[in-house]
C-alpha cells in the first residue's frame, strides 16, 4: 500500500515524463525514462521504509531496528488552538514547528477533534483533513514526528462529540461501527505516512465513560477497545497504536486491556489528580515518586513505556519550580527506562480564545465551557506563549532533550532490583496506587531497583528482595513466595504475617503508638542491636511475645525481626508501617523507616548515603555512570561509597569529583547530577 504523499510524487514523476518525451526523441526518452522509473522506486521503497520505520521490541520503541526515545510535546497551537484544523492558519503552525523544533522537540502529539473530523458516522470532512494533512507536511520539514490522536473526544474538561453521536460509544453496535469507520479511514490515509510516528485511538478515552455517565462493563470496553484497534490494524498494518487512559487506569482500562490492544504503553502522571498531593506536597517523595511508579506499573506488561503528557499549570506552581519539575520528571523517565517523555502542553491558550459552541456539548464539559472558557488552569502550561517566546521552563527542556540525546540508549542498571508486590485485588488503581507507593517510596530511599509485581506472577531471577506491603496473600502470591524464599530469596512483610510463623510469634493485644523509636534486631542487614528506627507515623503494633534471647537485653518493642524459610531470609515488622505513614502527610525530614528497606539490600559495590537522592547505576559497555537526582528542595550533601576504589567525574563537565572508597558529592536542590564511574 502507498500512501497519498507517494502518489502525488510518482505523478509529479509520470509528469514530467509526458512533458520530457515531447522534447526527445524516442532512445533518448528511452534511457531517461528508465531513470526515473529507477528514482520512482526508490522514492516508492524508501518511502515505505520510512513509514514502517518504528517498531516495537521487548520494553523498547525502536527506530529503523535501533532503540529510540521521543522527545516531544502535546501540540496545542499558539492561535485557534484545536480549531486551527477549521480556521487553517499555515503561518501559525509553520512558526510554532520552527519554535518547537528549536528546543529539541522531535515528536508531537496531536488532536483532531472527533467532532471536527467525523461530520457523519460514514463521512470525514476534506477539509479538515485537507489541513490535517498541511499540518504534518509542515511538521516533516522541520523533523518532527506526530501521534495521531483522531478519536478525541474529550480534552481539557470538555466532550467533543460530533452531534450525531446519540447514545453510549461504547456499547452501541451502529455507533461503534461508525468509529470503527473513522478509525479505519484515518489509519489507512495516514499510518503508512514517514511523518506519523504513530496512533493514538483517542485523548485519555476512559474519562469519556465518566464525563458522559456511561453503565458499562469491563467487558463491555475490552470488546470496544479490540474492535477499534482492528479496525486500526485493518487500515494500516504493521504502524504503531496504542491507547491512552486518564491520570491512572481503573477497572475498565487495565494493564491487560491496554496491553492487548496497544504496542506500547503510554502513562499520565499528573500529580495533581492521581492523588499523590494528598500524601506529600508538590515537591515531596511521593508526589515526585509517581511518575516512576507508573512507569513501572505499566512495564509489568512487557512493552514499551512512553510518558506521553506531564505537566505542572502555573496555577499550581511558580515557573522556577515548574522548570525544575520538568527536569526531574525528563531525566527521570529516561532514567527510569521509559522509551519517551511528552510534555503537556506546547503552548499557552490564548487568554481571548472561546470554545466554538458547535464541537462540544456544554452539559456534559466542565462548568467554564457555559463561557466558552476551559478551567483557568489550563491556560499557561506550554514550554511557550502564545507569540511563541520561550518560559524558563522551555530552556530547561532544551537543556534535557540535550542530555538525554547525548546520553543515548544501550544502558543496564545495576543496583539491586526490589519488586513491591500488587496484590491480587487491585481494581481500583487510584486505591492501590496510595497503598504501594509508600513502599515504592521506601526503597527507592533505600537506593533499589524498584519495579512492581503482580502476586500471582513467579518472583523473577533478578530479584535482590520482595516487598508484601501490609496484606495477606492469595494462595497463588503464597506459593510464589514460597519457591522464592526456598530458593533463597529475601522478603520483608508488614502487619500480615504469612511466613516464619513458627518462628515469629505476635501477641493478641495490640498497642498503639504514635512517633515511636524501635529497637532493630542484632544484624539485620547493616544494622545492629542498637540500632533506633523513628518513625513518624501513628502505628498499630502486635507485640513479639517469643524472640531470641539476644533480644531480650533492651526492654523496648521489638517489632522487626528475622527469620530463615528455606534458604532466604524472612523480614517482619508486627505493624503496619506504610499504611501509617500514608496517613501521616509529608514524614520524611523526621522519619528514618527507610533504614528497615535498607537492610534487605544485599552489599553492592555503590551506594550513597541520602535518602533524598535517587540513585540509578548503569553501565553501557564499558562504560558506567551514576545518576543522581535530589527529591528534595534543599541541597543533599551526600557521600558515594563503593567496596573497591572509584573515580568520578562530572559526565557533562568532565570535571573530576574524587577517587577513593567513599567520595562526598553535593547534590543542589532539585537537581539531577551525572557521574562517570571508573573503578580502578
Amino acid at each position: 500500500m502507498i500512501n497519498e504523499l507517494i502518489f502525488n510524487k510518482i505523478c509529479l514523476i509520470m509528469k514530467i515524463i509526458r512533458i520530457y518525451k515531447n522534447f526527445n526523441s524516442y532512445g533518448h526518452f528511452s534511457i531517461t525514462c528508465i531513470k526515473l522509473i529507477a528514482i520512482v522506486f526508490m522514492l516508492i521503497t524508501n518511502e515505505h521504509v520510512d513509514a514502517q520505520a518504528w517498531s516495537v521490541k521487548d520494553n523498547s520503541i525502536l527506530y529503523q531496528g535501533r532503540p529510540g526515545f521521543l522527545v516531544g510535546a502535546n501540540y496545542l497551537p499558539s492561535k485557534h488552538w484545536l480549531t486551527i484544523l477549521r480556521n487553517w492558519d499555515e503561518k501559525v503552525v509553520e512558526n510554532d514547528m520552527q519554535a518547537m523544533q528549536s528546543i529539541g522537540i522531535r515528536c508531537i502529539r496531536f488532536f483532531p477533534l472527533w467532532s471536527l473530523v467525523q461530520t457523519k458516522p460514514d463521512k470525514l470532512d476534506s477539509a479538515v483533513l485537507s489541513n490535517l494533512d498541511k499540518l504534518i507536511e509542515i511538521a516533516g520539514r522541520y523533523g518532527i514526528q506526530i501521534q495521531i490522536t483522531p478519536l478525541t473526544g474529550f480534552i481539557s474538561g470538555g466532550i467533543y462529540f460530533p452531534k450525531w453521536v446519540k447514545g453510549n460509544i461504547f456499547k452501541d453496535d451502529k455507533l461503534i461501527k461508525a468509529e470503527e469507520f473513522y478509525i479505519e479511514t484515518m489509519a489507512r490515509k495516514y499510518g503508512n505516512n514517514s511523518v506519523v510516528q504513530s496512533f493514538d485511538l483517542g485523548n485519555e478515552s476512559n474519562v469519556m465513560i465518566e464525563f458522559n455517565n456511561f453503565e458499562v462493563t469491563p467487558a463491555d470496553v475490552a470488546n470496544w477497545m479490540g474492535r477499534l484497534s482492528s479496525a486500526f490494524r485493518k487500515g494500516a498494518p504493521g504502524a504503531l497504536f496504542t491507547v491512552s487512559p486518564g491520570t491512572g487506569l481503573d477497572q475498565y482500562f487495565t494493564n491487560e486491556t491496554l496491553a492487548k490492544n496497544s504496542d506500547f504503553m503510554v502513562v499520565h502522571p499528573y500529580i495533581y489528580w492521581q492523588g499523590t498531593l494528598n500524601l506529600d506536597p508538590w515537591i515531596g517523595q511521593r508526589t515526585l515518586y509517581g511518575l516512576n511508579y507508573l512507569i513501572e506499573w505499566t512495564a509489568m506488561m512487557g512493552k514499551p513505556v512512553v510518558v506521553q503528557e506531564i505537566g505542572a499549570s502555573e496555577e499550581w506552581l511558580p515557573e522556577w519550580d515548574i522548570s525544575s519539575f520538568l527536569k526531574i520528571n525528563f531525566l527521570n523517565s529516561w532514567a527510569e527506562g521509559a522509551s519517551g517523555f511528552l510534555w503537556w502542553s506546547s503552548h499557552d491558550i490564548d487568554q481571548n480564545f472561546r470554545i466554538p459552541n458547535d464541537i462540544f456539548f456544554p452539559d456534559r464539559s466542565a462548568p467554564s465551557y457555559k463561557e466558552g472558557r476551559f478551567h483557568s488552569l489550563e491556560y499557561s502550561m506550554g514550554l511557550f506563549d502564545t507569540r511563541n517566546n520561550l518560559k524558563p521552563y522551555a530552556h530547561e527542556f532544551k537543556h534535557c532533550a540535550e542530555v538525554v540525546e547525548r546520553l543515548g540508549h544501550g544502558w543496564t542498571d545495576i543496583l539491586p532490583v526490589c519488586y513491591v508486590l500488587v496484590p491480587e485485588n487491585h481494581d481500583d488503581f487510584s486505591e492501590t496506587m496510595l497503598h504501594l507507593i509508600t513502599p515504592f517510596t521506601l526503597a527507592k530511599q533505600a537506593h533499589f531497583d524498584v519495579k512492581l509485581l503482580y502476586e500471582n506472577i513467579s518472583v523473577p531471577s533478578d530479584a535482590a528482595a520482595v516487598v508484601i506491603s501490609g496484606f495477606k496473600l492469595s494462595s497463588a502470591g503464597k506459593r510464589n513466595i514460597d519457591q522464592y524464599l526456598t530458593r533463597g530469596g529475601t522478603v520483608y512483610q508488614s502487619k500480615i504475617q504469612d511466613f516464619a510463623l513458627d518462628q515469629i510469634r505476635v501477641g493478641p493485644v495490640q498497642q498503639v503508638i504514635e512517633n515511636p523509636q524501635f529497637i532493630v534486631k542484632k544484624r539485620a542487614g547493616g544494622m545492629t542491636l542498637e540500632s533506633k528506627i523513628t518513625v513518624k507515623a501513628k502505628l498499630t503494633i502486635q507485640p513479639l511475645i517469643d524472640y531470641p534471647e539476644e533480644q531480650s537485653l533492651l526492654h523496648e518493642p521489638l517489632v522487626f525481626t528475622r527469620a530463615s524459610v528455606g534458604k532466604g531470609t524472612y523480614y517482619f515488622f508486627s505493624g503496619n508501617l506504610e499504611e501509617g505513614l500514608r496517613g501521616s502527610y509529608n514524614p520524611w525530614n523526621t522519619d528514618n523507616s527507610n533504614l528497615i528497606y535498607s537492610a534487605l539490600r544485599p552489599a553492592k559495590t555503590i551506594d550513597i548515603s541520602s535518602k533524598y537522592v535517587e540513585l540509578f547505576h548503569k553501565h553501557n559497555g564499558d562504560s558506567e555512570i551514576l545518576v543522581l537526582i535530589n527529591h528534595s528542595n534543599t541541597k543533599q550533601d551526600t557521600e558515594v561509597f563503593s567496596a573497591r576504589k572509584i573515580v568520578l567525574k562530572d559526565w557533562i563537565t568532565g570535571s573530576q569529583i574524587g577517587s577513593g572508597f567513599r567520595i562526598p558529592v553535593s547534590v543542589g536542590p532539585l537537581n539531577v547530577l551525572i557521574l562517570d564511574l571508573k573503578q580502578l
